[in-house]
Protein backbone atom coordinates (compact mmCIF):
# COMPACT_ATOMS: atom_id res chain seq x y z
CA UNK A 1 0.00 0.00 0.00
CA UNK A 2 1.67 3.18 -1.19
CA UNK A 3 -0.86 5.86 -0.25
CA UNK A 4 -2.86 6.78 2.82
CA UNK A 5 -6.11 6.48 0.87
CA UNK A 6 -5.40 2.81 0.21
CA UNK A 7 -4.75 2.36 3.95
CA UNK A 8 -8.28 3.60 4.70
CA UNK A 9 -9.90 1.17 2.27
CA UNK A 10 -7.75 -1.72 3.45
CA UNK A 11 -9.38 -1.27 6.87
CA UNK A 12 -12.87 -1.04 5.29
CA UNK A 13 -12.38 -4.27 3.35
CA UNK A 14 -10.72 -6.06 6.26
CA UNK A 15 -13.70 -5.30 8.55
CA UNK A 16 -16.44 -6.12 6.06
CA UNK A 17 -15.31 -8.29 3.14
CA UNK A 18 -11.89 -9.73 3.96
CA UNK A 19 -8.59 -8.66 2.43
CA UNK A 20 -8.59 -10.89 -0.68
CA UNK A 21 -10.67 -8.48 -2.77
CA UNK A 22 -8.80 -5.41 -1.55
CA UNK A 23 -5.88 -5.72 -3.99
CA UNK A 24 -8.32 -5.58 -6.94
CA UNK A 25 -10.08 -2.57 -5.38
CA UNK A 26 -6.72 -0.84 -4.85
CA UNK A 27 -5.75 -1.50 -8.48
CA UNK A 28 -9.05 -0.11 -9.83
CA UNK A 29 -8.94 2.92 -7.53
CA UNK A 30 -5.37 3.78 -8.52
CA UNK A 31 -6.28 3.27 -12.20
CA UNK A 32 -9.14 5.79 -12.08
CA UNK A 33 -8.37 8.93 -14.15
CA UNK A 34 -9.52 11.19 -11.27
CA UNK A 35 -7.58 9.38 -8.50
CA UNK A 36 -7.47 10.26 -5.59
CA UNK A 37 -10.53 12.54 -5.78
CA UNK A 38 -13.94 11.87 -4.27
CA UNK A 39 -15.29 10.99 -7.73
CA UNK A 40 -12.70 8.22 -8.15
CA UNK A 41 -13.60 6.81 -4.73
CA UNK A 42 -17.34 6.86 -5.42
CA UNK A 43 -16.96 5.35 -8.91
CA UNK A 44 -14.73 2.52 -7.67
CA UNK A 45 -17.09 1.73 -4.79
CA UNK A 46 -19.94 1.54 -7.32
CA UNK A 47 -17.88 -0.77 -9.53
CA UNK A 48 -17.40 -3.13 -6.58
CA UNK A 49 -21.11 -3.21 -5.82
CA UNK A 50 -20.91 -0.96 -2.74
CA UNK A 51 -23.73 1.57 -2.85
CA UNK A 52 -22.54 4.98 -1.70
CA UNK A 53 -23.64 8.60 -1.58
CA UNK A 54 -21.26 11.53 -1.06
CA UNK A 55 -23.01 14.22 1.00
CA UNK A 56 -22.28 17.65 2.40
CA UNK A 57 -23.13 17.89 6.09
CA UNK A 58 -22.86 20.26 8.98
CA UNK A 59 -20.80 18.86 11.90
CA UNK A 60 -23.90 18.53 14.12
CA UNK A 61 -25.57 16.31 11.49
CA UNK A 62 -22.96 13.56 11.85
CA UNK A 63 -24.88 11.99 14.72
CA UNK A 64 -27.71 11.14 12.30
CA UNK A 65 -25.50 8.90 10.17
CA UNK A 66 -25.47 5.12 10.41
CA UNK A 67 -21.96 3.73 10.67
CA UNK A 68 -19.74 2.72 9.06
CA UNK A 69 -19.13 5.65 6.73
CA UNK A 70 -16.30 7.67 5.23
CA UNK A 71 -15.61 11.22 6.33
CA UNK A 72 -13.06 13.90 5.56
CA UNK A 73 -11.36 15.23 8.68
CA UNK A 74 -8.78 17.92 9.41
CA UNK A 75 -5.33 16.74 10.47
CA UNK A 76 -3.05 19.68 11.10
CA UNK A 77 -3.23 21.88 8.04
CA UNK A 78 -4.53 19.32 5.56
CA UNK A 79 -7.61 17.22 4.87
CA UNK A 80 -7.64 13.41 5.23
CA UNK A 81 -10.11 10.67 4.41
CA UNK A 82 -11.15 8.48 7.36
CA UNK A 83 -13.15 5.28 7.76
CA UNK A 84 -15.41 5.66 10.80
CA UNK A 85 -17.19 2.84 12.64
CA UNK A 86 -19.27 2.80 15.80
CA UNK A 87 -17.97 0.78 18.76
CA UNK A 88 -20.36 0.45 21.65
CA UNK A 89 -22.96 3.12 22.26
CA UNK A 90 -20.94 6.28 21.72
CA UNK A 91 -17.29 5.44 21.05
CA UNK A 92 -16.17 5.66 17.41
CA UNK A 93 -13.11 3.96 15.94
CA UNK A 94 -11.44 5.48 12.90
CA UNK A 95 -8.66 4.84 10.43
CA UNK A 96 -7.43 7.87 8.52
CA UNK A 97 -4.72 8.28 5.90
CA UNK A 98 -2.04 8.79 8.56
CA UNK A 99 -3.25 7.22 11.81
CA UNK A 100 -5.81 5.10 13.65
CA UNK A 101 -7.59 5.71 16.92
CA UNK A 102 -10.91 6.25 18.68
CA UNK A 103 -13.23 9.17 19.39
CA UNK A 104 -14.87 9.09 22.80
CA UNK A 105 -18.09 10.55 21.35
CA UNK A 106 -19.51 12.14 18.21
CA UNK A 107 -18.51 15.62 19.38
CA UNK A 108 -14.82 14.72 19.15
CA UNK A 109 -15.31 13.73 15.51
CA UNK A 110 -17.50 16.76 14.76
CA UNK A 111 -14.78 19.12 15.96
CA UNK A 112 -12.44 18.05 13.13
CA UNK A 113 -15.06 17.10 10.50
CA UNK A 114 -14.42 18.80 7.15
CA UNK A 115 -18.02 18.86 5.89
CA UNK A 116 -18.03 15.95 3.40
CA UNK A 117 -18.98 12.35 4.16
CA UNK A 118 -19.70 9.25 2.07
CA UNK A 119 -22.64 7.13 3.16
CA UNK A 120 -22.15 3.39 2.63
CA UNK A 121 -24.64 0.54 2.26
CA UNK A 122 -22.43 -2.46 2.99
CA UNK A 123 -25.28 -4.91 3.62
CA UNK A 124 -26.32 -4.95 -0.04
CA UNK A 125 -22.75 -4.98 -1.34
CA UNK A 126 -21.81 -7.69 -3.83
CA UNK A 127 -18.04 -7.57 -4.02
CA UNK A 128 -16.74 -9.44 -7.12
CA UNK A 129 -14.46 -12.43 -6.82
CA UNK A 130 -10.75 -11.60 -6.63
CA UNK A 131 -8.77 -11.52 -9.86
CA UNK A 132 -7.09 -14.95 -10.03
CA UNK A 133 -4.11 -13.75 -12.04
CA UNK A 134 -3.27 -11.01 -9.53
CA UNK A 135 -3.85 -13.43 -6.65
CA UNK A 136 -1.42 -15.94 -8.17
CA UNK A 137 1.20 -13.21 -8.75
CA UNK A 138 0.97 -12.02 -5.11
CA UNK A 139 1.01 -15.60 -3.81
CA UNK A 140 4.07 -16.44 -5.92
CA UNK A 141 5.93 -13.35 -4.67
CA UNK A 142 5.20 -14.19 -1.02
CA UNK A 143 6.09 -17.86 -1.56
CA UNK A 144 9.46 -17.01 -3.15
CA UNK A 145 10.17 -14.56 -0.33
CA UNK A 146 9.28 -17.16 2.30
CA UNK A 147 11.36 -19.87 0.62
CA UNK A 148 14.34 -17.51 0.31
CA UNK A 149 14.15 -16.67 4.04
CA UNK A 150 13.70 -20.35 4.94
CA UNK A 151 16.69 -21.42 2.81
CA UNK A 152 18.91 -18.67 4.22
CA UNK A 153 18.09 -19.37 7.86
CA UNK A 154 18.30 -23.11 7.23
CA UNK A 155 21.75 -22.67 5.68
CA UNK A 156 22.77 -20.39 8.57
CA UNK A 157 21.54 -22.89 11.17
CA UNK A 158 23.50 -25.76 9.59
CA UNK A 159 26.69 -23.66 9.52
CA UNK A 160 26.19 -22.65 13.17
CA UNK A 161 25.72 -26.27 14.25
CA UNK A 162 28.76 -27.42 12.28
CA UNK A 163 30.97 -24.70 13.80
CA UNK A 164 29.37 -24.49 17.26
CA UNK A 165 32.63 -25.46 19.04
CA UNK A 166 34.42 -22.51 17.40
CA UNK A 167 31.59 -19.96 17.52
CA UNK A 168 30.26 -20.28 21.04
CA UNK A 169 33.40 -20.01 23.10
CA UNK A 170 32.08 -17.33 25.50
CA UNK A 171 29.18 -14.96 26.24
CA UNK A 172 30.57 -12.37 23.83
CA UNK A 173 30.20 -14.80 20.94
CA UNK A 174 26.50 -15.36 21.77
CA UNK A 175 25.88 -11.60 22.00
CA UNK A 176 27.69 -11.03 18.72
CA UNK A 177 25.52 -13.54 16.87
CA UNK A 178 22.33 -12.06 18.41
CA UNK A 179 23.45 -8.55 17.39
CA UNK A 180 24.11 -9.69 13.81
CA UNK A 181 20.71 -11.42 13.50
CA UNK A 182 18.91 -8.44 15.07
CA UNK A 183 20.70 -6.12 12.63
CA UNK A 184 19.69 -8.33 9.73
CA UNK A 185 16.05 -8.23 10.90
CA UNK A 186 15.96 -4.44 11.32
CA UNK A 187 17.75 -3.81 8.00
CA UNK A 188 15.24 -6.15 6.31
CA UNK A 189 12.33 -4.12 7.72
CA UNK A 190 14.05 -0.92 6.58
CA UNK A 191 14.49 -2.04 2.97
CA UNK A 192 10.87 -3.27 2.94
CA UNK A 193 9.85 0.24 3.97
CA UNK A 194 12.21 1.77 1.43
CA UNK A 195 10.87 -0.17 -1.57
CA UNK A 196 7.22 0.47 -0.67
CA UNK A 197 6.25 -2.88 0.90
CA UNK A 198 5.47 -1.53 4.33
CA UNK A 199 2.87 -2.88 6.75
CA UNK A 200 1.08 -1.73 9.91
CA UNK A 201 3.85 -2.97 12.23
CA UNK A 202 6.58 -1.10 10.34
CA UNK A 203 4.40 2.03 10.14
CA UNK A 204 3.83 1.96 13.90
CA UNK A 205 7.55 1.55 14.63
CA UNK A 206 8.31 4.46 12.32
CA UNK A 207 5.99 6.77 14.29
CA UNK A 208 7.50 6.22 17.74
CA UNK A 209 8.29 9.69 19.10
CA UNK A 210 7.32 13.21 18.07
CA UNK A 211 10.32 13.69 15.78
CA UNK A 212 9.96 10.28 14.13
CA UNK A 213 9.34 10.14 10.38
CA UNK A 214 10.98 7.30 8.47
CA UNK A 215 9.64 8.51 5.11
CA UNK A 216 11.34 11.92 5.43
CA UNK A 217 14.67 10.29 6.30
CA UNK A 218 14.50 7.59 3.62
CA UNK A 219 13.44 10.05 0.89
CA UNK A 220 16.14 12.60 1.72
CA UNK A 221 19.25 12.97 -0.45
CA UNK A 222 21.38 11.71 2.45
CA UNK A 223 19.73 8.27 2.26
CA UNK A 224 21.21 7.58 -1.19
CA UNK A 225 24.61 5.98 -1.64
CA UNK A 226 24.71 6.00 -5.45
CA UNK A 227 21.88 6.26 -7.98
CA UNK A 228 19.13 3.88 -6.73
CA UNK A 229 21.46 2.18 -4.21
CA UNK A 230 20.53 3.39 -0.72
CA UNK A 231 22.41 3.22 2.56
CA UNK A 232 19.67 0.85 3.70
CA UNK A 233 20.89 -1.58 0.99
CA UNK A 234 24.48 -1.25 2.24
CA UNK A 235 23.28 -1.99 5.78
CA UNK A 236 21.35 -5.06 4.68
CA UNK A 237 24.35 -6.38 2.70
CA UNK A 238 26.61 -5.69 5.70
CA UNK A 239 24.52 -7.67 8.21
CA UNK A 240 23.76 -10.44 5.70
CA UNK A 241 27.40 -11.02 4.85
CA UNK A 242 28.43 -10.57 8.53
CA UNK A 243 26.14 -13.44 9.57
CA UNK A 244 27.67 -15.71 6.92
CA UNK A 245 31.22 -14.63 7.78
CA UNK A 246 30.59 -15.17 11.49
CA UNK A 247 29.35 -18.73 10.95
CA UNK A 248 32.34 -19.50 8.73
CA UNK A 249 34.72 -18.66 11.59
CA UNK A 250 36.46 -15.69 9.89
CA UNK A 251 36.39 -13.39 12.91
CA UNK A 252 39.24 -11.25 11.61
CA UNK A 253 37.25 -10.12 8.55
CA UNK A 254 34.20 -9.41 10.72
CA UNK A 255 36.30 -7.22 12.99
CA UNK A 256 37.65 -5.26 10.02
CA UNK A 257 34.10 -4.75 8.69
CA UNK A 258 32.93 -3.55 12.13
CA UNK A 259 35.76 -0.99 12.24
CA UNK A 260 35.00 0.27 8.72
CA UNK A 261 31.22 0.52 9.42
CA UNK A 262 31.47 2.23 12.83
CA UNK A 263 32.07 5.84 11.58
CA UNK A 264 28.70 5.69 9.81
CA UNK A 265 27.08 5.75 13.28
CA UNK A 266 28.16 9.37 13.74
CA UNK A 267 27.37 10.31 10.13
CA UNK A 268 23.82 8.95 10.39
CA UNK A 269 23.12 10.62 13.75
CA UNK A 270 24.46 13.97 12.50
CA UNK A 271 22.33 13.82 9.34
CA UNK A 272 19.13 12.91 11.21
CA UNK A 273 19.57 15.34 14.10
CA UNK A 274 21.00 18.42 12.36
CA UNK A 275 20.40 18.17 8.61
CA UNK A 276 17.10 16.33 8.15
CA UNK A 277 15.85 17.16 11.67
CA UNK A 278 13.71 14.04 11.69
CA UNK A 279 14.44 10.62 13.19
CA UNK A 280 13.98 7.15 11.74
CA UNK A 281 13.47 4.62 14.59
CA UNK A 282 14.54 1.73 12.35
CA UNK A 283 17.72 3.61 11.36
CA UNK A 284 18.43 4.39 15.00
CA UNK A 285 18.03 0.72 15.86
CA UNK A 286 20.57 -0.21 13.20
CA UNK A 287 22.93 2.52 14.44
CA UNK A 288 22.64 1.10 17.96
CA UNK A 289 23.42 -2.42 16.72
CA UNK A 290 26.42 -1.16 14.72
CA UNK A 291 27.73 0.42 17.93
CA UNK A 292 27.14 -2.80 19.88
CA UNK A 293 28.79 -4.80 17.08
CA UNK A 294 31.87 -2.56 17.22
CA UNK A 295 32.12 -2.66 21.02
CA UNK A 296 31.88 -6.47 21.08
CA UNK A 297 34.64 -6.84 18.49
CA UNK A 298 36.85 -3.95 19.64
CA UNK A 299 38.77 -6.32 21.92
CA UNK A 300 39.86 -8.40 18.91
CA UNK A 301 41.54 -5.54 17.07
CA UNK A 302 45.03 -6.46 18.27
CA UNK A 303 44.49 -10.12 17.34
CA UNK A 304 43.40 -9.66 13.74
CA UNK A 305 44.94 -12.30 11.46
CA UNK A 306 43.99 -12.58 7.80
CA UNK A 307 45.45 -15.25 5.56
CA UNK A 308 44.93 -15.41 1.81
CA UNK A 309 42.25 -18.14 1.93
CA UNK A 310 40.14 -16.30 4.53
CA UNK A 311 40.47 -13.04 2.62
CA UNK A 312 39.37 -14.60 -0.67
CA UNK A 313 36.44 -16.37 1.05
CA UNK A 314 35.38 -13.12 2.69
CA UNK A 315 35.55 -11.16 -0.55
CA UNK A 316 33.52 -13.87 -2.30
CA UNK A 317 30.82 -13.83 0.41
CA UNK A 318 30.62 -10.01 0.39
CA UNK A 319 30.46 -9.85 -3.40
CA UNK A 320 27.85 -12.65 -3.58
CA UNK A 321 25.59 -11.01 -0.97
CA UNK A 322 25.98 -7.58 -2.57
CA UNK A 323 25.37 -8.59 -6.18
CA UNK A 324 22.52 -10.97 -5.26
CA UNK A 325 20.58 -8.34 -3.30
CA UNK A 326 21.23 -5.51 -5.78
CA UNK A 327 20.08 -7.76 -8.64
CA UNK A 328 16.90 -8.65 -6.73
CA UNK A 329 16.26 -4.98 -5.88
CA UNK A 330 16.79 -3.99 -9.51
CA UNK A 331 14.10 -6.49 -10.55
CA UNK A 332 11.76 -5.23 -7.80
CA UNK A 333 12.23 -1.60 -8.88
CA UNK A 334 11.70 -2.56 -12.53
CA UNK A 335 8.47 -4.33 -11.61
CA UNK A 336 7.38 -1.35 -9.51
CA UNK A 337 8.09 1.07 -12.37
CA UNK A 338 6.14 -1.18 -14.72
CA UNK A 339 3.17 -1.17 -12.32
CA UNK A 340 3.30 2.63 -12.05
CA UNK A 341 3.38 2.94 -15.84
CA UNK A 342 0.46 0.54 -16.10
CA UNK A 343 -1.57 2.60 -13.62
CA UNK A 344 -0.76 5.84 -15.48
CA UNK A 345 -1.71 4.15 -18.74
CA UNK A 346 -5.01 2.96 -17.21
CA UNK A 347 -5.79 6.46 -15.92
CA UNK A 348 -5.02 8.01 -19.29
CA UNK A 349 -7.05 5.57 -21.37
CA UNK A 350 -10.12 5.99 -19.08
CA UNK A 351 -10.31 9.77 -19.62
CA UNK A 352 -13.57 10.27 -21.59
CA UNK A 353 -11.93 12.45 -24.25
CA UNK A 354 -9.20 9.84 -24.80
CA UNK A 355 -11.79 7.04 -25.07
CA UNK A 356 -13.66 9.03 -27.70
CA UNK A 357 -10.54 9.91 -29.72
CA UNK A 358 -9.06 6.38 -29.63
CA UNK A 359 -12.40 4.80 -30.58
CA UNK A 360 -13.02 7.17 -33.51
CA UNK A 361 -9.51 6.59 -34.88
CA UNK A 362 -10.21 2.90 -35.45
CA UNK A 363 -11.57 1.58 -38.76
CA UNK A 364 -15.25 2.29 -39.20
CA UNK A 365 -17.55 -0.53 -40.26
CA UNK A 366 -18.76 0.15 -43.79
CA UNK A 367 -22.36 -0.99 -44.21
CA UNK A 368 -23.81 -0.67 -47.76
CA UNK A 369 -27.34 0.54 -48.41
CA UNK A 370 -28.60 -2.96 -49.11
CA UNK A 371 -30.66 -5.37 -46.99
CA UNK A 372 -28.49 -6.70 -44.15
CA UNK A 373 -29.03 -10.16 -42.70
CA UNK A 374 -27.62 -10.68 -39.20
CA UNK A 375 -28.58 -12.24 -35.88
CA UNK A 376 -29.46 -9.69 -33.19
CA UNK A 377 -29.16 -10.69 -29.52
CA UNK A 378 -29.36 -8.92 -26.18
CA UNK A 379 -31.21 -5.78 -25.17
CA UNK A 380 -32.26 -3.67 -28.13
CA UNK A 381 -32.48 0.07 -27.57
CA UNK A 382 -30.59 3.36 -27.40
CA UNK A 383 -29.25 2.64 -23.91
CA UNK A 384 -27.47 -0.54 -25.00
CA UNK A 385 -23.87 -0.79 -26.17
CA UNK A 386 -24.01 -1.90 -29.82
CA UNK A 387 -21.53 -4.61 -30.76
CA UNK A 388 -21.01 -5.96 -34.27
CA UNK A 389 -19.37 -9.39 -34.03
CA UNK A 390 -18.02 -11.34 -36.99
CA UNK A 391 -17.84 -14.97 -35.87
CA UNK A 392 -16.97 -18.21 -37.61
CA UNK A 393 -18.22 -21.73 -36.88
CA UNK A 394 -14.71 -23.11 -37.39
CA UNK A 395 -12.78 -20.73 -35.15
CA UNK A 396 -11.46 -21.69 -31.70
CA UNK A 397 -10.92 -18.09 -30.57
CA UNK A 398 -14.53 -17.30 -31.57
CA UNK A 399 -15.59 -19.78 -28.89
CA UNK A 400 -13.67 -17.87 -26.21
CA UNK A 401 -15.12 -14.57 -27.44
CA UNK A 402 -18.64 -16.05 -27.28
CA UNK A 403 -18.06 -17.01 -23.64
CA UNK A 404 -16.95 -13.45 -22.84
CA UNK A 405 -20.00 -11.96 -24.55
CA UNK A 406 -22.30 -14.48 -22.88
CA UNK A 407 -21.08 -13.47 -19.39
CA UNK A 408 -21.58 -9.78 -20.18
CA UNK A 409 -25.07 -10.35 -21.60
CA UNK A 410 -26.23 -11.58 -18.19
CA UNK A 411 -25.42 -8.36 -16.33
CA UNK A 412 -25.00 -5.63 -18.98
CA UNK A 413 -27.17 -3.97 -21.63
CA UNK A 414 -25.66 -5.15 -24.90
CA UNK A 415 -27.07 -5.26 -28.41
CA UNK A 416 -25.03 -7.78 -30.37
CA UNK A 417 -25.23 -8.10 -34.14
CA UNK A 418 -23.71 -11.46 -35.08
CA UNK A 419 -22.49 -11.86 -38.65
CA UNK A 420 -21.95 -15.60 -38.89
CA UNK A 421 -19.45 -17.14 -41.28
CA UNK A 422 -19.34 -20.86 -42.08
CA UNK A 423 -18.04 -23.23 -44.74
CA UNK A 424 -20.68 -24.13 -47.38
CA UNK A 425 -18.71 -27.31 -48.08
CA UNK A 426 -18.97 -28.50 -44.46
CA UNK A 427 -22.32 -30.27 -44.21
CA UNK A 428 -22.30 -30.22 -40.40
CA UNK A 429 -21.84 -26.43 -40.33
CA UNK A 430 -24.56 -25.90 -42.96
CA UNK A 431 -27.08 -28.06 -41.06
CA UNK A 432 -26.31 -26.33 -37.74
CA UNK A 433 -26.45 -22.82 -39.23
CA UNK A 434 -29.82 -23.61 -40.82
CA UNK A 435 -31.15 -24.95 -37.51
CA UNK A 436 -29.85 -21.88 -35.67
CA UNK A 437 -31.47 -19.52 -38.16
CA UNK A 438 -34.81 -21.36 -37.98
CA UNK A 439 -34.84 -20.95 -34.17
CA UNK A 440 -34.03 -17.26 -34.58
CA UNK A 441 -36.67 -16.62 -37.29
CA UNK A 442 -39.31 -18.31 -35.13
CA UNK A 443 -38.69 -15.67 -32.45
CA UNK A 444 -36.74 -17.86 -30.04
CA UNK A 445 -33.60 -15.69 -29.89
CA UNK A 446 -32.60 -16.92 -26.44
CA UNK A 447 -32.60 -20.55 -27.60
CA UNK A 448 -30.62 -19.73 -30.74
CA UNK A 449 -28.00 -17.89 -28.65
CA UNK A 450 -27.71 -20.92 -26.36
CA UNK A 451 -27.44 -23.22 -29.39
CA UNK A 452 -24.57 -21.11 -30.69
CA UNK A 453 -22.85 -21.55 -27.33
CA UNK A 454 -23.38 -25.31 -27.46
CA UNK A 455 -21.74 -25.42 -30.88
CA UNK A 456 -18.70 -23.51 -29.65
CA UNK A 457 -18.44 -25.61 -26.47
CA UNK A 458 -18.36 -28.79 -28.61
CA UNK A 459 -16.42 -27.36 -31.53
CA UNK A 460 -16.08 -30.00 -34.25
CA UNK A 461 -18.00 -32.60 -32.21
CA UNK A 462 -21.52 -31.14 -32.31
CA UNK A 463 -24.03 -33.97 -32.71
CA UNK A 464 -26.52 -33.38 -35.54
CA UNK A 465 -29.19 -35.75 -36.75
CA UNK A 466 -30.59 -35.90 -40.24
CA UNK A 467 -29.26 -35.46 -43.74
CA UNK A 468 -27.73 -32.37 -45.25
CA UNK A 469 -30.63 -30.41 -46.78
CA UNK A 470 -30.42 -27.63 -49.32
CA UNK A 471 -29.51 -24.36 -47.50
CA UNK A 472 -32.55 -22.15 -46.96
CA UNK A 473 -32.94 -18.77 -48.66
CA UNK A 474 -32.38 -16.95 -45.35
CA UNK A 475 -29.20 -18.90 -44.70
CA UNK A 476 -27.86 -17.96 -48.12
CA UNK A 477 -28.66 -14.31 -47.36
CA UNK A 478 -26.80 -14.53 -44.03
CA UNK A 479 -23.79 -16.11 -45.71
CA UNK A 480 -23.70 -13.54 -48.54
CA UNK A 481 -24.19 -10.61 -46.14
CA UNK A 482 -21.34 -11.73 -43.87
CA UNK A 483 -18.91 -12.41 -46.71
CA UNK A 484 -19.86 -9.21 -48.54
CA UNK A 485 -19.20 -7.12 -45.40
CA UNK A 486 -15.92 -8.96 -44.80
CA UNK A 487 -14.83 -8.16 -48.39
CA UNK A 488 -15.87 -4.47 -48.21
CA UNK A 489 -14.21 -3.94 -44.81
CA UNK A 490 -11.13 -6.03 -45.71
CA UNK A 491 -11.68 -8.45 -42.82
CA UNK A 492 -9.27 -11.32 -43.40
CA UNK A 493 -9.33 -13.08 -40.04
CA UNK A 494 -11.99 -13.88 -37.47
CA UNK A 495 -13.27 -13.07 -34.94
CA UNK A 496 -13.55 -9.34 -35.51
CA UNK A 497 -15.38 -6.99 -33.19
CA UNK A 498 -16.78 -3.52 -33.84
CA UNK A 499 -18.10 -1.33 -31.03
CA UNK A 500 -20.70 1.24 -32.08
CA UNK A 501 -19.53 0.56 -35.67
CA UNK A 502 -15.84 1.22 -34.89
CA UNK A 503 -13.29 -1.59 -34.78
CA UNK A 504 -12.49 -2.62 -31.21
CA UNK A 505 -9.25 -1.02 -30.06
CA UNK A 506 -6.50 -3.23 -28.67
CA UNK A 507 -6.16 -0.69 -25.84
CA UNK A 508 -9.61 -1.50 -24.43
CA UNK A 509 -11.46 -4.54 -23.17
CA UNK A 510 -15.19 -4.96 -23.63
CA UNK A 511 -15.72 -4.04 -19.99
CA UNK A 512 -13.85 -0.76 -20.63
CA UNK A 513 -16.30 0.12 -23.40
CA UNK A 514 -19.23 -0.67 -21.12
CA UNK A 515 -17.82 1.61 -18.41
CA UNK A 516 -17.53 4.41 -20.96
CA UNK A 517 -20.96 3.89 -22.52
CA UNK A 518 -22.00 7.50 -21.85
CA UNK A 519 -18.90 8.75 -23.69
CA UNK A 520 -19.62 6.59 -26.73
CA UNK A 521 -23.28 7.59 -26.84
CA UNK A 522 -24.61 11.09 -27.72
CA UNK A 523 -24.28 13.29 -24.63
CA UNK A 524 -27.48 14.27 -22.85
CA UNK A 525 -26.91 16.94 -20.15
CA UNK A 526 -30.25 16.24 -18.48
CA UNK A 527 -29.15 12.79 -17.40
CA UNK A 528 -26.14 14.06 -15.46
CA UNK A 529 -26.32 13.98 -11.64
CA UNK A 530 -24.45 16.01 -9.07
CA UNK A 531 -21.43 14.31 -7.55
CA UNK A 532 -22.25 15.49 -4.03
CA UNK A 533 -25.73 15.55 -2.55
CA UNK A 534 -26.46 18.67 -0.51
CA UNK A 535 -28.59 17.94 2.54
Amino acid sequence: MDSGTNRVFYKLFKDNFGTKAFADFEYELNSHPDYPTLKSISDTLDKFGIENAPVKLKPKELEKLDSPYLAYIQNGGHRELAYVNLEGQEKLSYTSESKSGTFEDINALSSIFNGVAVLLDLKKAKVPHPNKKRQQTRFLFKLILLLAAFCFFGFLTVRILNNSDVLFTDTRAYLLLIAKLAGLTLSSLLIFKDIGHSNQFIDRVCKIGKQANCNTVLESKYATFYSWIKWSDIGFIYFLSSCLLLTSGTEGTNTVLAIVAFPYVFVSLYQQLFLIKKLCPLCLGIVLLLSLDFSLQAGSINNITLDLTDTLDSILILASCGTAWLAIKSLILSKKDKQQLELRYNRLKRIPKVVSVVTNRENRLIIPNTPIKSLKFGTLGKESLKIQAFLSLHCGYCARLYQELDKLLISEKLEIDVFLNFSPKDSKQVVFADKLLNQYDQGDKGKSWISLGEWFSQLGKYNLKGKNPEPSHNLKELFLTTNNLMRINQITELPKLFIEEFEKSSHYKLTDYIENLETLKPHNPETQNEMIINT
